[in-house]
């Protein structure tokens, strides 16, 4: 992210950010999370996503919100990390995952990147960290299929539940092509 001395996006970059992509949630379709977050946190700051939980999940599958080019790394805070370049000015981020299994290269959307897991300070145990970011930094409020997402803030089952849209787009089959001379 480029700044002014002021603060400011540079106007290069700030004129560069397109449209936000139609994000998704990060989970397989159909499947039900819990969203939590928290703001000014005693030990680690500010809160820059939406931590995603549901009972059992570690090793659960974390899929692509969007299509790009994912690269991965690590970090002491984050910990295992995949981060999607959309393009336009807009990535994602996908933090606390496992080790293993972690995707880079090209991807669609709905393709599958990572495991949940809890690696860096992931002091809630396994949970996805996840953000939406643009040139001008985090954003918020996040969005999913199109509406604007409101985590809670109690990490408890009192916490909004989402279930995710992010299904495979219909494969459609490839029309049938005469050949002259085959006898059909």
């Amino acid at each position: 992210l480029h700044r002014t001395s002021s603060g400011r996006p540079s106007p290069a970059i700030a004129s560069a950010l397109s449209a936000r992509p139609l994000f998704q949630l990060p989970f397989p379709c159909g499947q039900k999370w819990r969203a939590s977050t928290y703001f000014k946190h005693p030990t680690y700051g500010d809160h820059t996503g939406i931590d995603w939980n549901r009972a059992d999940d570690g090793g659960d599958e974390v899929v692509a919100a969007a299509g790009g080019t994912a690269t991965t790394g690590s970090s002491a805070k984050g910990g295992y990390f995949v981060l999607i370049d959309h393009g336009g000015g807009w990535s994602t981020y996908y933090g606390h995952l496992q080790n293993d299994g972690r995707v880079a290269g090209p991807v669609r959307q709905g393709a599958m990147i990572g495991y949940v897991g809890h690696s860096g300070t992931a002091a809630e145990g396994d949970h996805l960290h996840f953000e939406q970011r643009s040139s001008r930094g985090w954003e918020t409020p996040q969005y999913a299929n199109g509406r604007a997402l409101s985590p809670g803030t109690t990490y408890t089952n009192s916490d909004p539940w989402y279930t995710s849209a992010n299904c495979a787009p219909p494969v459609m089959a490839a029309p049938k092509v005469a050949v002259s001379g085959d006898g059909a």
